[in-house]
């Protein structure tokens, strides 16, 4: 079996599970470091801290050095972005920040896959996504980028 090296080049999130909790959302689902599963992490939505368990076998490292590895790879990446509408400045991006990042890729990657089934999904330039009814033939892609330029259309 090959061993999970600490040096890490990607961190993924997937089988994201989310339900609202007391506070906030509640979420779970599994990190994969270079693509080999990790950790199992947890949100209990209460307004705690996040939950780590480096349980998986055959990495060759005990939790404590894959954890201060993943500390070392979320403190490289960029910042995260101010949230005006909680009044949240940006920060330097610290473990608990990115994981929560990863939750939320992973679970807007499962939405635009899930939309773009029936729907035209395009981004906004604010980020935003939006959906159109409708298949994504060039024409209709045509009609929308004519009609919202800036718009990225997500159907492949």
């Amino acid at each position: 079996m090959k061993k999970l090296s600490t040096d890490i080049q990607t961190a993924t999130m997937r089988n994201v599970k989310s339900c609202q909790g007391r506070d906030g959302i509640a979420w779970s689902g599994t990190l994969y470091l270079n693509g080999k599963r990790a950790a199992l992490v947890r949100d209990g939505g209460c307004g705690g801290m996040i939950n780590i368990d480096w349980t998986f076998s055959g990495h060759g490292f005990h939790g404590d050095e894959l954890a201060l590895a993943f500390e070392a790879y979320a403190k490289a990446q960029p910042p995260c972005e101010a949230d005006p509408e909680y009044d949240i400045p940006c920060s330097p991006c610290d473990w608990e920040s990115l994981l929560s990042r990863l939750a939320d890729d992973y679970e807007e990657a499962k939405q635009i896959k899930r939309l773009c089934r029936t729907n035209i999904v395009c981004r906004t330039p604010e980020g935003r996504l939006l959906s159109f009814k409708g298949q994504a033939t060039d024409t209709n892609r045509a009609i929308i980028l004519k009609r919202h330029p800036g718009f990225t259309i997500l159907n492949s």
